[in-house]
């Protein structure tokens, strides 16, 4: 009987590493990847939000970003934490 209960806790056990393995290690490093893009924000960045409002960064601030999203007339302040996808634009 006790060596049933041995196979039971390793199953348990490597059941538990294959879910770490599975669903938090890929988690953590997609909000790694995810914290950099924020950070590395930059005037001229095309940003595209949840919502999909798409616009030029005029500029960059802790938490919002001043969106400019019809040139020359419509800036919006947009919170970091909305924007799904940045398009680094050269010049």
């Amino acid at each position: 009987m006790e060596l049933k209960y041995i196979y039971e806790l390793i199953s348990l056990v490597l059941l538990i590493g294959v879910l770490v393995f599975a669903f938090i290690l890929p988690d953590r490093k997609e909000k790694k990847a995810r914290k950099a893009m924020l950070n590395d924000l930059r005037k001229s960045d095309i940003v595209q939000t949840k919502n999909g409002i798409r616009g030029k960064i005029i500029s960059v601030g802790e938490e919002t970003v001043i969106v400019n999203v019809d040139p020359g007339k419509v800036n919006l302040e947009i919170a970091k934490w909305a924007i799904t996808s940045v398009e680094n634009k050269k010049g």
